[in-house]
């Protein structure tokens, strides 16, 4: 890719790219940790996460009851910057599975495009599933919506969780590569 200082290699641009989205990741991720926190009640010891996961309508009305106008105010907060977060944190897992599966090649190759490739249908089953906790937050918990969120959530942190065992599973492989071929 040509810029003012030269050519830049598609590795490279992928490493730029990996930082600046680590740094949007992070960022975020620390933010929405601190509105979670006073999220956090007995009916909710997950904070965001237990709504997300509540399943029907008398689970969501505990933790909405066990939620201060404050905690209620964080917790809308919350699902508006997770828009935010639901295209930074796919594209982030994306680019480690690419960058990772690139590097090693062959069957690691074809499947971290597949998981760069999924890993992406996490933002849309977010974006759902916050659409439902709001609707909940604002005019109160329905079992067809606390349904779609649990459902939505499910979905997304599968894809979330095979994405991340998948980029551990790389990195490992890659690390004891980068060793065994350092020690020759």
């Amino acid at each position: 890719m040509p810029t003012p200082a030269g050519t830049i290699s598609p590795q490279r641009l992928r490493r730029l790219q990996l930082l600046g989205v680590t740094f949007l990741f992070a960022t975020l991720t620390v933010w929405l940790y601190q509105l979670d926190r006073v999220l956090r009640t007995e009916a909710a010891p997950q904070g965001i996460v237990s709504f997300e996961l509540a399943r029907t309508a008398a689970k969501s009305v505990a933790i909405l009851d066990s939620w201060s106008p404050q905690a209620r105010e964080a917790a809308m907060l919350l699902q508006g910057l997770d828009f935010l977060y639901l295209v930074v944190y796919p594209v982030w897992l994306s680019l480690l599975a690419l960058s990772l599966s690139e590097s090693l090649g062959g069957t690691w190759q074809r499947v971290g495009l597949w998981i760069g490739t999924a890993v992406i249908l996490c933002a849309p089953f977010d974006a759902i599933e916050n659409h439902a906790l709001i609707v909940q937050v604002m005019r109160g918990p329905s079992d067809e919506l606390a349904g779609r969120a649990w459902f939505c959530a499910g979905v997304k942190f599968a894809l979330f969780f095979a994405a991340l065992a998948f980029i551990a599973a790389a990195g490992v492989v890659a690390a004891s590569r980068r060793l065994a071929a350092r020690s020759m």
